[in-house]
């Protein structure tokens, strides 16, 4: 429907000025938030489902406007960006209870980790400002229709496409299966592969280089015809139910995933994250295993480097933090984790993306130091994660937003996907019990691409 917004500054992408931009908002039916994705609407899709909490969950399809970014600035760019392309806007009918105008999107692991390979379409930022979006909370729903101020010429035209679109949410279904989907090609992680890159990391920890080292492994599944990023969505919902699920679409291939992971959510000057780190296969005995995982002292001493790199990032940005003495165990599906929520209030009124450049990477998802962790997957990890175990989620018009860990997840592409998972390394890791770990995480996404875990 429309172009990317031009670059205007000289340290990297960015926006120009752009026309005003017109949302026209209206209650919509109750429905599954993924339901939306089924309606036959033009554009990339789009998708942040978090049904663990009483928040907003989006589903979007179609843009008015993209701001991207690139380089060691792309979160600034991006802030920069978004605070133009919302000062543009206007609402023209807003309904009690419904949300400020969001964007959705993410960023590269690394700049320039998304210039090849599966990611290439995504680049190292982008967020879109959706011309169709469904929001949900709780027992509450609205449907978003964003344009520009020069359509308003067709008021009756947009009137009813309005009523179109609210007729078919109605009818609307995403399948979870495809009976014709036909067998699938995988090339899984190998056991010596990976083992090597986890002893590789071990050597490096007894030089004393990091304190801990988070590799990643990536398998590739081939079908016999296109993956539906719809349908694979779905399964995600339907199969992980304590994880948020989120999906991108860009250049024709789509980023989704169920990760049990939140980076932070900022609403005013409250702030919420957590530490999540230390896991196990989840056993028939739920309470023997847990006590198992909390007397993990190799799970312990993982988790307490996330929790520090926690409040080392967060402390100058905040008057006040608290969590909890000791960690607390969340189960899902197939796995058990470590986790500590942690509660804040911003120093000043903050920009949700401040929190995610302060945050990123965690220790749970690099290493510890950070700037030593990196560079040794720079020289050691075999392929770029581009998008992978970086932050997705949403920014709205106050500067508040939601961003998860983009973990658990695969870049669908036509007949091919890329699924990605990892494990924190320290002293103690053993190889063979990191590799089955690593194969455990791929099976949500497996058994949602029609895999055999």
């Amino acid at each position: 429907m429309s172009a990317p917004l031009a670059p205007q500054s000289s340290d990297g992408p960015g926006v120009s000025p752009s026309p005003e931009i017109v949302t026209v908002t209206v209650v919509a039916p109750v429905v599954p938030v993924e339901r939306f994705l089924a309606v036959d609407l033009p554009g990339e899709i789009g998708l942040f489902s978090d049904h663990a909490r009483s928040s907003w969950s989006f589903a979007v399809r179609g843009e008015v406007a993209r701001v991207m970014g690139s380089g060691p600035s792309r979160f600034e760019q991006c802030r920069r960006g978004l605070d133009v392309l919302f000062a543009s806007h206007r609402e023209h009918a807003e309904p009690s209870g419904a949300p400020p105008p969001v964007a959705l999107g993410g960023f590269s692991f690394v700049p320039g980790g998304a210039a090849e390979g599966p990611f290439r379409g995504f680049g190292d930022a982008s967020f879109v400002l959706p011309r169709w979006l469904y929001a949900r909370r709780e027992d509450r729903a609205f449907l978003r229709l964003s344009f520009r101020a020069a359509e308003m010429s067709r008021a009756g035209a947009l009137e009813g496409e309005l009523d179109r679109i609210m007729q078919a949410l109605r009818r609307a279904e995403v399948p979870e299966r495809c009976d014709d989907e036909g067998p699938l090609e995988v090339e899984r992680p190998s056991r010596e592969t990976y083992g090597a890159l986890v002893k590789q990391a071990l050597q490096a920890l007894e030089e004393g280089r990091f304190t801990k080292v988070v590799t990643a492994a990536r398998a590739r599944l081939v079908g016999t015809r296109s993956f539906d990023p719809r349908t694979v969505l779905t399964r995600l919902r339907a199969t992980q139910p304590g994880c948020i699920v989120y999906g991108f679409e860009r250049g024709g291939a789509c980023f989704v995933g169920a990760t049990p992971e939140r980076l932070v959510t900022l609403s005013g000057r409250v702030l919420e994250t957590e530490a999540v780190a230390g896991s196990i296969a989840r056993g028939a005995d739920v309470s023997r295993t847990s006590a198992e995982l909390l007397a993990s002292d190799k799970d312990r001493r993982e988790h307490a480097s996330v929790r520090r790199g926690i409040l080392d990032a967060l402390g100058p940005l905040t008057d006040s933090l608290e969590l909890a003495d000791e960690p607390e165990v969340r189960g899902l599906a197939a796995l058990l984790h470590l986790v500590t929520p942690v509660r804040g209030l911003a120093a000043r009124s903050r920009h949700v993306l401040e929190l995610v450049r302060a945050l990123h990477p965690t220790p749970a998802v690099a290493g510890a130091p950070r700037e030593e962790s990196l560079a040794w997957l720079r020289e050691h990890e075999p392929f770029a994660r581009g998008w992978y175990a970086a932050p997705v989620g949403y920014v709205d018009a106050h500067g508040d937003g939601a961003f998860v860990v983009a973990l658990r997840s695969a870049v669908l592409e036509g007949n091919e996907a890329f699924a990605f998972a990892g494990g924190g390394i320290v002293t103690g890791s053993d190889p063979h019990r990191e590799h089955e770990e690593v194969r455990l995480k791929l099976r949500a996404v497996f058994a949602a691409l029609g895999a055999e875990p």
